[in-house]
């Protein structure tokens, strides 16, 4: 299956012209957002991944005041677990440090349903569609925190999914919350950060064929809305 709108592949042979260059063209898009809109939103992951563009961001000249940073993905632990998704983003870019507000995942609540209804109903604040979402891939072609083989996944990419969904994934610790793929699909600027052999190959298998049982991330390439930027490094 082909995918009707461009996928624009950035590689670099050195991590830090990869890394600058991510930064730079997240800071881009954040001014665009705020020059057409006056506000922007920005969906990160978690992960070693992106935690170097994250620190390079960090001093961008952003409007930051005019930005909310949220997740696109987290695990259903305390904001100061070591596996928090919102710790590794407070450590590295530290939005209300900059002034931007944080509208985190994870709350305390009574389940992870009731976790990820309340994680919908604060991104339900935000203009919709979000702005940026920052995604990487995993070794097993997961995105986000959507896990083939997981109780939820059918649901996570059906067309009338929530904005967040829990899901419980097979293979990797924590139940997590993620958002859909139809949120995902629905924001303006997709793009995915990867690096390294593996990551690359499996990547590239995603392009070749749309079978996100397999590869999760396939959903996102062949289902695409918007044009995707990939930015790898070996």
């Amino acid at each position: 299956m082909t995918c009707a709108v461009a996928i624009r592949e950035y590689r670099y042979t050195d991590p830090s012209h990869w890394c600058a260059a991510a930064a730079a063209r997240i800071a881009w898009l954040l001014d665009a957002a705020v020059a057409e809109r006056n506000r922007a939103s920005l969906m990160l992951s978690g992960g070693n991944t992106p935690a170097p563009v994250l620190r390079a961001l960090k001093y961008a000249p952003v409007d930051w005041p005019k930005i909310t940073v949220s997740l696109v993905d987290e695990r259903l632990v305390p904001p100061d677990h070591a596996d928090s998704n919102q710790r590794l983003v407070t450590d590295t870019l530290d939005p209300e440090g900059l002034g931007a507000r944080f509208l985190p995942l994870y709350s305390p609540a009574a389940s992870p349903q009731a976790a990820a209804e309340a994680a919908t109903q604060r991104l339900a604040t935000l203009p919709l569609p979000l702005d940026i979402v920052l995604l990487g891939i995993g070794d097993d072609g997961h995105t986000a925190s959507l896990f083939a083989g997981a109780p939820e996944f059918e649901t996570a990419l059906s067309s009338d999914a929530p904005i967040c969904v829990c899901v419980n994934p097979p293979a990797a610790p924590h139940t997590r919350l993620s958002l859909s793929l139809r949120a995902l699909l629905a924001a303006r600027h997709p793009l995915l950060l990867i690096s390294g052999a593996r990551k690359w190959s499996v990547y590239q298998e995603s392009r070749r064929r749309d079978d996100p049982d397999k590869l999760p991330v396939s959903a996102l390439l062949h289902r695409a809305t918007h044009d995707i930027e990939l930015y790898w490094h070996a």
